[in-house]
């Protein structure tokens, strides 16, 4: 049996960014994550929402993905 979890918006945010922070992000970066992950769950896109949370924890303790990566913008279209 599957259960239904209900959670305000901002409580899961902020839940979420403090995993990413555990796994060694930055803050600013962790709750830019955090916010999509919400935004795209709140939305009803349950494939790219918070469902992926546990892929991308391991992903960084792995070495799969880099959470010291600091992006910048090359070009602006």
């Amino acid at each position: 049996m599957t259960a239904t979890v209900l959670t305000d918006a901002a409580a899961l945010e902020h839940f979420v960014a403090r995993l990413f922070q555990a796994a060694g992000l930055r803050h600013d970066e962790a709750v830019s994550v955090a916010e999509v992950l919400v935004w795209a769950e709140t939305r009803g896109l349950d494939s790219h929402g918070v469902f992926r949370v546990p892929n991308y924890l391991n992903a960084l303790a792995a070495g799969r993905m880099n959470g010291k990566a600091s992006m910048t913008i090359a070009t602006e279209r």
